[in-house]
C-alpha cells in the first residue's frame, strides 16, 4: 500500500514537471530544426533559428516570467575558464580578438539559453511532443526524396535554393553538390530539409531517446523508433547506422532489464536488426557498402577520401602538434584561426577550417583542463539520470567523437533531455 502512494506521488510529481513551464517558448526552441539551416544576409554567423530564440528570450522577459539558473560548480568552472584562456591566448599569441569574441558570444548565448532561459521554461511535454511531430515531416520528407529521385532522378530541395545556408556555400551549391553525388555514387544521400545527411540522422537519433518509453517498452515505440531508424538509414550517412546501431542497444538493454524482452517484441525487433545488417552488408555493389567502408576506412588516412577521416583525427592531430603547456590548457575557444599556421600537426589537409569533432574540439581549445572539467560534468549527471537521461548522455558522446555537435540545435536539444530526466530522478519521479 506504501509503495502504492509513492508511485502515486512520483507519477503524479513528474506530471507536474512535465505540464509546468512555457508552451510557446518550447515550440519555438524545436522550430530551430526548420529554420536553424537558413543564416541571415550579411550576418552568416547568425541563422534565422539563433533569431528565433532570441525572440523566444525576449518574449519571456517582457512578460516578466522568473528565470532560474542551473547551479552546477563544474559548468561554473568550466565556463570561467573556457573565458580566462581564450582571453590569455588571444593576448599572448596575438590572435584575431574579433574572431575569439564572436566565438565566445556565440558559446555564451548558447551557455546562457540552455541553463537559465530553457532549464527555467522547457514545457517537457510540449517539447516532446513538437520534436516527434517536427522529425515525422523530416522523416517522411526523406522517404519523398528518396523515391522520387528512384523514379524521375530529380531530388526535391528541402530549403530555398535562393537562401543562405553557409558563411562559404550557398543553398544552390549545396543542392548541386547533392545530386551530383548521387549521380556519381548511384544512390541518393537525402538531406531532408537540411544541408546534410548526418544532421538529419543527429534530429531522427534525438528523436528516438526523446519520444522512446524506456520504461514501458511499449509497442508504439518501439514502431516509432523503427520509423526513425528506416528513414535515418536511408540517408545514407556513417552516422546513421553508427547512432542506430547505439540506440538499438540501449532499447535491447531496457527490454532486458524490465523482463520485457518477450517473443511478441522482441523477436520483431532482432529480425528489424538482422535486416539492417544485412541490408547493411551484402553485395559489394549495394549502397550501404559504401557508407560501411567509410566507417572502415576512417582510420586510414590513405583510403579516407571522404570527410570522416578528418573529421575524427584532424582535431587530435593538430592538439598533438601543440607546445606542451597548450597541450594541458589549451588555446582557447576562437583562436583556431589565428594559431592553425603555427601548430598544423602532422596532417595538414583542411586545417584552414575548425572541421574536427566536439571532443577534440574542446580538448584543443580547453585542453587536457578543460576536457576534464567538462567529463566531471557530464559524469556528474549520468549518476543523477533515469535510463533515458543515461541513454542520451552515452548517445551525445558517441555523437561529439563522430561529429560536431557542440553549439548547435543538437547540442541543446539533448541538453534539454539530460537535464529534465537528470531533475526528475532527483526528485524522485520515473520520466518515460
Amino acid at each position: 500500500m506504501k509503495n502504492s502512494l509513492i508511485s502515486e506521488h512520483h507519477n503524479l510529481e513528474y506530471e507536474s514537471i512535465s505540464e509546468t513551464g512555457d508552451k510557446r517558448f518550447t515550440f519555438l526552441l524545436v522550430l530551430y530544426l526548420i529554420f536553424g539551416v537558413y543564416k541571415v544576409p550579411q550576418i552568416p554567423a547568425i541563422s534565422f533559428g539563433d533569431l528565433i530564440l532570441m525572440a523566444s528570450m525576449i518574449d519571456v522577459v517582457i512578460r516578466k516570467r522568473r528565470i532560474k539558473i542551473y547551479k552546477n560548480q563544474l559548468l561554473y568552472a568550466f565556463v570561467f575558464y573556457s573565458l580566462i584562456i581564450s582571453f590569455a591566448v588571444a593576448a599572448m599569441e596575438h590572435g584575431n580578438l574579433g574572431d575569439m569574441l564572436t566565438r565566445i558570444i556565440r558559446d555564451a548565448f548558447f551557455y546562457i539559453y540552455i541553463f537559465s532561459f530553457a532549464y527555467s521554461f522547457l514545457n517537457y511535454s510540449t517539447f516532446v511532443k513538437w520534436l516527434k511531430k517536427i522529425c515525422l515531416i523530416l522523416a517522411a520528407f526523406i522517404i519523398v526524396q528518396e523515391i522520387v529521385y528512384i523514379l524521375t532522378g530529380y531530388l526535391v530541395p528541402g530549403f530555398l535554393l535562393n537562401a543562405t545556408v553557409s558563411q562559404t556555400t550557398s543553398a544552390r551549391q549545396i543542392y548541386r553538390h547533392t545530386l551530383v553525388s548521387a549521380t556519381r555514387n548511384g544512390y541518393l544521400k537525402a538531406n531532408g530539409f537540411m544541408t546534410e545527411g548526418a544532421h538529419c540522422a543527429q534530429a531522427l537519433a534525438i528523436a528516438i531517446v526523446g519520444t522512446y518509453n524506456f520504461e514501458e517498452n511499449d509497442k508504439k515505440s518501439v514502431q516509432l523508433a523503427v520509423f526513425f531508424t528506416i528513414c535515418s538509414v536511408f540517408t545514407f550517412s556513417a552516422s546513421a547506422i553508427f547512432f542506430s546501431g547505439i540506440l538499438w542497444m540501449a532499447i535491447l538493454i531496457s527490454m532486458l532489464r524490465k523482463k520485457q524482452l518477450s517473443s511478441r517484441i522482441g523477436l520483431p525487433i532482432l529480425v528489424f536488426l538482422v535486416g539492417i545488417i544485412v541490408f547493411s552488408f551484402v553485395g559489394l555493389e549495394s549502397n550501404l557498402s559504401s557508407v560501411v567502408g567509410r566507417i572502415i576506412s576512417a582510420s586510414s588516412s590513405e583510403t579516407a577520401d571522404n570527410s570522416s577521416f578528418f573529421r575524427l583525427y584532424k582535431g587530435f592531430a593538430f592538439w598533438r602538434g601543440l607546445p606542451l603547456i597548450n597541450k594541458v590548457v589549451g588555446i582557447g575557444f576562437g583562436n583556431y584561426s589565428s594559431l592553425y599556421t603555427l601548430y598544423q600537426g602532422e596532417y595538414t589537409q583542411m586545417m584552414l577550417s575548425e572541421y574536427m569533432n566536439s571532443l577534440s574540439y574542446i580538448l584543443v581549445s580547453g585542453g587536457v583542463v578543460g576536457l576534464l572539467l567538462m567529463v566531471a560534468f557530464f559524469a556528474g549527471l549520468y549518476k543523477k539520470s533515469n535510463y533515458k537521461g543515461k541513454t542520451t548522455i552515452v548517445l551525445l558522446v558517441f555523437m561529439s567523437i563522430s561529429s560536431s555537435p557542440y553549439i548547435s540545435i543538437y547540442w541543446v536539444l539533448m541538453m534539454m533531455l539530460i537535464l529534465f530526466n537528470s531533475n526528475v530522478y532527483e526528485r524522485g519521479a520515473k520520466a518515460r
